[in-house]
């Protein structure tokens, strides 16, 4: 499926084949979550790889010393509110509210 983060065009693959939970490889615009977890554990792994990319797209290694935690809040909240503002993401929504891919149509 593919999902939105700041109007990029990112991969989200649910796969059975790793062994962690998931992974975010920012270089190839990339999330991948292990399909066997329970919906609930999905949805963290989902969150957690999700502020990986944020963290990335974002460019929160280039931040004030000192003001950490603002900008940190700053950017991913705006990053974040976005993936979930933009109307490309609904089959990111029915996968964190049915524990599995929708459709794309």
């Amino acid at each position: 499926m593919i999902i939105y983060i700041n109007g990029l065009p990112w991969v989200l693959e649910l796969t059975e084949l790793m062994t962690d939970f998931g992974e975010c490889d920012a270089n190839h615009r990339q999330i991948r979550i292990r399909s066997t977890q329970t919906p609930e554990q999905m949805a963290i792994t989902l969150f957690h790889e999700l502020i990986h990319a944020a963290w990335y797209v974002a460019d929160l290694d280039d931040h004030t010393p000192g003001n950490l935690e603002e900008t940190v809040a700053n950017r991913l909240g705006e990053t974040l509110g976005g993936i979930f503002k933009d109307d490309r993401n609904g089959n990111l929504l029915a996968l964190l509210h049915n524990g599995s891919e929708a459709n794309d149509g």
